[in-house]
This record gives C-alpha cells, structure tokens and sequence, in this order.
C-alpha cells in the first residue's frame, strides 16, 4: 500500500496525499458548493465568466449526457499520458465550444482559453494521471486522479481532486484541488 502513496523517496510525503483521506476532506465541502445554483456557487463573476454568459445565447448546443462526459474526461487523459498535445487539447475545443474556465489551483485567479490547456500539458509533459475513482451526475463530474511525475529532481506522486462543470451554452470550468508544488 506504501507504494501507492509515494514514488521514490521521501520528499513524495511532503506534497503527495492520500487520495481516500483528501476525499473524505475535501467532498463534504465540494458537494456543499455543488448542491447551490452555480451562480450562486460564484458570488463575484470574473469578466471571462461574464462573456461566457453572455454567448450562452449564441453557442447552441445540446447538453451532454453522462456517457459523452466519461468518454471526453477519459479520452483527454489518455491523450495527456500518451503525450498527443494536439489531440488533447482538440478533445478540449471540441467539448467547450462556448468557453473554457480554469481553476488551477482552486482559490487561485480563474483563467480562460484553450492556450491555458496547452500550457498545463507543456509543464506537465512526462507525467503519468490515473483516475482514482471519476463519478459522473448529469452535467457534472468529480475525479480523485493519482498524479506521478518529477518535482526538483525527485520522483513523487500525488493526489488531486478535480471537478467539471459542462453549460448549456458549451461551457465548460475544471476546478483543480491539488497541493501547492512546482514541477
């Protein structure tokens, strides 16, 4: 069981966690938010939410059932793990036409765009994600993932809690709880 909380040596334990112990931490709270209205979840709108309000109208799209966001939340972390670059962030353009909205790490600034996606992928290129458990409820999803990389040298795993939020209009917000690290 050792093995599955941390890869290498030591320094794994300072920013890796256990996903079962964040989850029983960290669901109570997010399904709290979850169960309010989203806009109620948001008290103060950022203007890249506001213009994706504002094309709600204008992005015609059928809301996505739960099958269709398993396949997209699985098939863009395959993509990450076999380093198609491309490939992950057309799953991305493809699954957000109205918009996409970034919390990376939640409580941080909330950012915007496709360029973001392809950022993140850049700066995590070699890791390997693992969904731990991915539930899907309607137009929302929640994931723990098992995240395995190098950080200063030093091989570690750790845990991030992740959920997703798929509009009406096309939009979609990723949400990502994960310890503060950089790789």
């Amino acid at each position: 069981m050792d093995s599955e909380k941390q890869v290498g040596d030591s320094t794994a334990d300072s920013v890796g966690h256990d996903c079962f112990e964040t989850i029983a931490y960290c669901i109570p709270a997010i399904a709290c938010r979850l169960a309010l209205p989203f806009s109620q979840r948001h008290k103060s709108v950022p203007q890249s939410e506001q213009r994706l309000r504002a094309a709600k109208g204008k992005v015609r799209m059928a809301m996505l059932d739960a099958n269709r966001i398993e396949a997209f939340l699985r098939h863009q972390l395959d993509m990450f793990n076999q380093g198609r670059r491309d490939d992950f962030i057309a799953a991305y353009r493809e699954i957000a036409p109205g918009g996409l909205l970034i919390d990376d790490p939640v409580g941080s600034d909330r950012q915007e765009g496709l360029q973001l996606i392809g950022k993140l992928f850049d700066r995590y290129v070699g890791w390997k994600l693992t969904f731990v458990e991915l539930i899907v409820n309607g137009h929302e999803a929640a994931a723990c993932v098992r995240n395995e990389g190098v950080v200063n040298g030093h091989p570690v795993t750790v845990h991030s809690l992740e959920t997703y939020h798929f509009g009406e209009g096309g939009t979609f917000l990723a949400r990502y709880f994960h310890p503060a690290m950089s790789a």
